[in-house]
């Protein structure tokens, strides 16, 4: 069993802002690494950025989750910010040898503007958008599991150096933390995040997630961080911060993240919520309620329940999913030599 949470934002919702740490971005994984030992001799240096909960406690948002697939340690980290596309121009990880490669090539975005989320395809040649993005103010890449009510989590392909859009560094089989961001038919836009107490006892993959947002309804889904970059904060519950999965290099958590998608607020507590009658103290929550979902989904026997409450027009969800059963055995094979 793993435990999840969503985060459900009906239309009309407060809109999406992007924390970015330049100095993360530009991070070089030909001079320092973020990890002890490292096979090139490299020396340790600290990725920057900050964790979920550092930038929680210092902006003190209602909601916080990590950015894009990628963190700007492997080559197709991408997101659009204010209009301008922001690249990794410094080496990534596995590019030792080669130096920093330019990305060519078309990348879907997910755009989470309000009133405008949704996806795009952007064609890029040597790190340089051919469309004019000015007008997007923010937008995130990574490897899609949903597109137009079509599941295409089949197209995500392993490659020790990501460079095409749906390009990662872990297989359709390695069990880990995750989270995604989506879009269900009534335009609601949902967060979850996914991550074991003890990933020893077993986690989901890619199917499983791409089952789970099926379950939620999504008809687009992509994506966002994996492993110890998957954490997510909603003003006044636990954090939920995973674990780095078997076999990564990268042992320290919870891990710094270079961008991280958030709602301005402020301290739950100082919030007051709807009074018996419905009416709102100051519009910004509104009755909680209960409701419990039990569903078998793509025949691979996950169970989901979510307890939901309604806040500022967001919906956040409890819930445990059974992962699928793939063999231990092969599962401890694709994860030995990954890292992220």
């Amino acid at each position: 069993i793993v435990p999840g949470r969503a985060v459900i934002f009906e239309p009309g919702s407060p809109g999406f802002e992007l924390a970015l740490d330049e100095e993360a971005v530009t991070y070089d994984f030909s001079l320092n690494v973020p990890w002890d030992e490292d096979k090139n001799g490299l020396p340790y240096s600290r990725f920057l950025g900050r964790t979920v909960w550092q930038f929680a406690q210092d902006k003190q948002p209602l909601f916080a989750i990590n950015g894009h697939q990628g963190n700007y340690y492997i080559p197709n980290s991408l997101v659009i910010h204010d209009g301008k596309l922001i690249v990794k121009r410094s080496p990534g990880t596995e590019q030792f040898v080669t130096g920093h490669v330019s990305l060519t090539g078309r990348y879907t975005f997910f755009v989470l503007d309000k009133g405008m989320e949704r996806f795009v395809d952007i064609d890029i040649e040597n790190d340089q958008p051919l469309q004019d993005i000015s007008g997007i103010r923010l937008a995130l890449t990574g490897p899609v599991l949903w597109r137009e009510g079509e599941i295409v989590v089949d197209r995500i392909r392993q490659s020790r150096m990501p460079l095409a859009t749906h390009e990662v560094t872990f297989s359709d089989q390695t069990a880990q933390g995750f989270s995604l961001v989506g879009k269900d038919g009534s335009g609601r836009i949902v967060f979850i995040t996914m991550a074991a107490e003890d990933p020893e006892l077993g986690e989901t993959c890619l199917r499983d997630m791409s089952a789970v947002a099926k379950t939620f309804g999504l008809v687009d889904a992509m994506l966002l961080g994996v492993s110890a970059d998957a954490q997510q904060f909603v003003a006044g519950l636990d954090m939920i911060i995973a674990k780095p999965r078997k076999g990564s290099r990268i042992g320290k958590d919870p891990r710094t993240l270079a961008t991280i998608i958030y709602v301005p607020g402020g301290d739950v507590a100082e919030i007051p919520l709807m009074d018996s009658s419905g009416e709102k103290d100051d519009g910004r929550f509104i009755a909680a309620m209960e409701r419990r979902l039990s569903t078998i989904i793509e025949r691979k026997r996950v169970h989901v329940q979510r307890v939901i409450g309604f806040m500022q027009k967001f919906v956040v969800g409890d819930f445990e999913a059974m992962y699928a059963t793939f063999d231990p055995i092969k599962r401890a094979e694709v994860d030995k030599d990954e890292y992220i």
